[in-house]
C-alpha cells in the first residue's frame, strides 16, 4: 500500500492482509499526511491487534521526526525510505531462511 491520505484506507488494508499468509506488512506513508498522530496512533493499535510484524517507511524524515521515534519505541521499524525498508526486510528473510536450515542441520545430524 502506498501513498494514499486515507487513514480509513490503511485500516482496511491491514485488516485484509492480516487473514492471507502475508509475513511482514510494509507501510509507505508520504510525506503531505496531515494527520500524523491519528496515523501514529492507529499503527500502534493495529500492532498490539495482529500478529503480523508492521514495517513503515515514512518519507518526510525531519518532518515527523518524532512520530517515527514514537513508532520506534512501540516496536515498529520505521524507515525514511521505502527502498532502506525492503532491504531490511531482505535481510530478515534471508536470516529466517539461514536459521531454518541451520536447525534442519541440527535435527539431522543430532
Amino acid at each position: 500500500m502506498t501513498f494514499t491520505r486515507e487513514e480509513n484506507l490503511y485500516y482496511r488494508c491491514i485488516e485484509t492482509l492480516k487473514y492471507d499468509e502475508v509475513d511482514i506488512i510494509l507501510i509507505t506513508i508520504p510525506s503531505h499526511f496531515d494527520t500524523k498522530e491519528e496515523l501514529l496512533s492507529f499503527l500502534v493499535e493495529a500492532k498490539k491487534k495482529i500478529k503480523i510484524p508492521l514495517m513503515v517507511a515514512w518519507l518526510c524524515a525531519d518532518e515527523v521526526e518524532q512520530q517515527r521515534r514514537s513508532l520506534w519505541k512501540a516496536g515498529i521499524p520505521t524507515f525514511i525510505d521505502p527502498q532502506q525498508a525492503s532491504i531490511c526486510i531482505k535481510h530478515l528473510v534471508w536470516y529466517g531462511q539461514w536459521l531454518n536450515k541451520k536447525n534442519e542441520y541440527y535435527y539431522t545430524v543430532s
